[in-house]
């Protein structure tokens, strides 16, 4: 965990001290706050996702993104919203991303929103609406994963069945995602058992649909929806990536961000 810690630090000292000389880049605005994103989902730090909404905001009223980032700058602020529990203006996000690009996974979060604003049959709308042939298969988790806190919120028996067969049918290559889908498919038959049974239903964690990015980064542990931070895995991927496209964008020789040029 320290080490992870110490990777974003690194990361973020690097981009502050590039725009005290000069504006960063679209791009490398972008990837200060993955950098800033992965930093607060440590420590859940409400300080560092209101400075990446600010950052995102201002790139957004800037003009200068095409439909398909401006669609996922306001995801990333949904993204940020949803992670500082302000549900309301996530949904809005979302909303935005929406608008920007037909993007089914965006309905697929603001179903999450809807149904942590208590709204549960907006939510069951929402997550009925989407397309999942659009989805993509690491999509179709987040979707699955969503479909299945509605249901057990929901607590109807034709639902929990969908949601249980939809577990079963979707395919995950990460391990820890695997075990959380596998406690759902059996969290669901102890909540049948119990309706059936006229007794309260055992309580379910919280919705476990992450920032995208770092999806892979979360590792589940025994207890369900337990979650602790894969650090190696970050250091590996995002780190990696960004001083990758600094130093090709530079011709750099020493691990720092720098401004893209642009054209990426």
């Amino acid at each position: 965990m320290m080490g992870a810690r110490a990777k974003f630090d690194e990361v973020i000292v690097l981009g502050r001290q590039m725009e005290a000389s000069e504006p960063l880049s679209a791009t490398a605005q972008m990837w200060m706050c993955k950098a800033l994103e992965g930093r607060a989902a440590l420590d859940k730090d409400k300080t560092l996702y209101a400075e990446i909404i600010t950052r995102l905001t201002s790139l957004l009223d800037s003009g200068v993104l095409g439909d398909g980032v401006r669609a996922e700058a306001f995801r990333a602020v949904g993204d940020a919203h949803r992670h500082a529990d302000d549900f309301v203006n996530a949904l809005a996000a979302y909303k935005n991303a929406f608008e920007a690009e037909p993007n089914q996974l965006f309905h697929v979060f603001e179903a999450d929103c809807e149904l942590q604003l208590g709204q549960t049959d907006t939510a069951f709308r929402l997550i009925r609406s989407v397309s999942v042939n659009l989805l993509n298969p690491s999509e179709r988790t987040d979707y699955a994963f969503t479909f299945f806190h509605i249901a057990s919120t929901r607590r109807d028996r034709e639902t929990l069945l969908e949601a249980r067969a939809l577990l079963k049918s979707t395919e995950t290559s990460e391990p820890y995602f695997n075990r959380v889908r596998l406690d759902c498919i059996i969290a669901i038959g102890d909540i049948i058992e119990a309706l059936d049974a006229h007794r309260e239903p055992p309580a379910i964690g919280a919705p476990l649909s992450a920032i995208k990015w770092l999806s892979r980064y979360f590792q589940v542990k025994p207890t369900l929806f337990g979650i602790g931070l894969n650090g190696n895995a970050i250091i590996d991927d995002i780190v990696a990536r960004a001083e990758d496209r600094a130093k090709r964008s530079c011709n750099i020789t020493q691990p720092k961000l720098s401004h893209p040029d642009g054209n990426d």
